[in-house]
């Protein structure tokens, strides 16, 4: 009888063990979903996917950083800049850096980043005229690992020069 106590005790024991892995399996993903960390096996939103910031350099230079996360690879064709809103500035001509090659299912062999790149932004006005207008930047990129592309996007960056 003892045995058979001993047993059914150890029995109870695995049980609550195995029940507490799956709780703690189970609450795992509930805390990533709480704490805004993404399902590796999902697609990253385009925004988190790549990162893109707009700086002011100076009254005739802005920087825009385009950064791809992890896995991911931004188009260098589709990557290009517009002015919108201008008041007393105009974008100049944009000298996009070199990617790395790829040979891409899509659009065969091009170029793609990788990594962060920086793009300086020239910009023409008149000397002492205040100026102000949105940087509109075009891309599009893929998440290497899942094989899932994005479509065309565009994000706009209202800005105020010295």
């Amino acid at each position: 009888m003892q045995k058979n106590r001993a047993n059914v005790f150890r029995l109870g024991g695995a049980v609550a063990l195995c029940l507490a892995l799956v709780s703690v399996n189970a609450s795992a993903g509930l805390l990533d979903k709480v704490l805004g960390r993404s399902d590796p096996s999902e697609p990253l939103p385009p925004e988190k996917a790549f990162q893109i910031k707009v700086e002011v350099v100076d009254g005739k230079t802005v920087i825009a950083t385009l950064t791809p996360a992890p896995e991911h690879y931004l188009y260098r064709k589709t990557v290009r800049f517009a002015a919108k809103n201008a008041k007393g500035a105009r974008l100049g001509p944009v000298a996009l850096p070199k990617g790395t090659k790829k040979q891409d299912p899509f659009f065969g062999e091009t170029e793609v980043y990788t990594q962060p790149v920086q793009v300086t932004l020239a910009l023409e006005r008149a000397a002492g005229v205040p100026a102000s207008l949105s940087v509109v930047v075009f891309y599009q990129g893929c998440n290497g690992r899942l094989g899932v592309c994005y479509p065309p996007t565009q994000t706009e960056f209202p800005i105020r020069l010295p």
